[in-house]
């Protein structure tokens, strides 16, 4: 006998909220510039540290009818608001630099996998 389902097809493993959507798969990396200060013989007498970021990426996969991050907030300068952000170190708030779109396993369901920057000075 085939399998069969009964009620709304999806949602995928871990998603809580069938209108809504999960993130998965986050991984944040925080890192900043360094200058190196040398004396006559070249030797590092000091370090200037600068430009702290945090690079994060992620999936996120969600309902096609319900609004999550999308192709198009791609280098608009917009700070998107990350789902459960703000968590472990991992900025609640990113901007775009690229965002690749699949279609879950689940019908009507789409995985984006975004990866962002957020930069605490600018106070996102």
């Amino acid at each position: 006998m085939a399998t069969a389902r009964i009620g709304e097809s999806g949602p995928i493993f871990g998603t809580t909220d069938q209108s809504y959507g999960v993130i998965e798969n986050v991984e944040a990396t925080t890192e900043v510039n360094e200058e190196e200060l040398t004396d006559g013989d070249g030797d590092v007498i000091g370090v200037d540290q600068h430009g702290k970021k945090t690079t994060c990426t992620f999936e996120y996969t969600y309902k096609t009818s319900a609004d999550g991050p999308d192709l198009t907030d791609v280098g608009t300068g917009t700070a998107i608001n990350v789902p459960d952000g703000g968590t472990y170190g991992i900025p609640s708030t990113i901007y775009l630099r690229s965002a690749t779109a699949t279609r879950s396993k689940a019908p009507g369901y789409l995985t984006i996998r975004c990866e962002g920057t957020s930069w605490p000075s600018l106070g996102s």
